[in-house]
């Protein structure tokens, strides 16, 4: 029990200290709003089975990234991901307004698109919810690959932050399914034993184990 609670806190100060950082207006440093509804966010995801109950799984393309200073000192990666399919959505997606700071360079959205976070210079975003490290540097995307997203989709479905931190990311060769942060066992184990990290095994799993009424924005 202590140890669950411990994790519960941990994941809840981690989701608090990220709405802060890129919830911050770059222009005006003191006016805080969060960035995304940490509130709402499932924190309890255990294996791969419970990500599909409460999140959004995504097939897409990253087509461009940028970046924005919080502060003036804390970096953040954004990356603009095309939709290629919808494999399960989430239960309900918020209207909030986009944020000024979002990067402009990234807009306007055509649909299916929609703006995911990556690295940045503090290690807070280069963890997962449950502290696992990320590649050195942070989560970073290569435009033009494909990748295989779990997000928390918010504004519509303009932004997605990523289920687990970077370890909710993988990348896709050809049918292949390669995780970003080999560290983390969990999801990766998922993966590796249920569908062979194979991309039309996903598929046909998620077929059958996502609600009907999830499948399309």
């Amino acid at each position: 029990m202590k140890a669950m609670l411990a994790k519960r806190v941990s994941q809840a100060a981690f989701l608090v200290s990220l709405a802060y950082l890129v919830g911050c207006d770059a222009r005006a440093p003191q006016a805080i709003r969060p960035a995304i509804s940490w509130q709402a966010m499932p924190l309890e995801i255990p294996n791969f089975s419970e990500v599909l109950r409460a999140y959004t799984l995504i097939h897409g393309r990253v087509e461009a990234a940028a970046s924005i200073l919080v502060s003036g000192q804390i970096s953040i990666d954004y990356y603009k991901v095309s939709t290629i399919e919808v494999l399960c959505l989430q239960p309900k997606i918020s209207s909030e307004p986009l944020l000024d700071s979002l990067p402009q360079e990234l807009f306007p959205l055509r649909p299916g698109e929609f703006l995911t976070l990556g690295g940045s210079s503090e290690s807070i975003i280069g963890e997962d919810l449950f502290g696992q490290p990320a590649p050195e540097g942070g989560l970073k995307l290569k435009i033009g690959d494909q990748y295989l997203l779990a997000v928390f989709l918010e504004s519509g479905g303009a932004t997605g932050f990523p289920a687990g931190g970077p370890s909710t990311i993988y990348r896709i060769a050809e049918t292949e399914i390669i995780p970003l942060v080999p560290s983390r066992d969990v999801y990766n184990s998922d993966l590796r034993q249920l569908f062979n990290n194979n991309l039309s095994s996903l598929k046909s799993y998620v077929a059958t184990h996502c609600p009907a009424s999830q499948k399309s924005l």
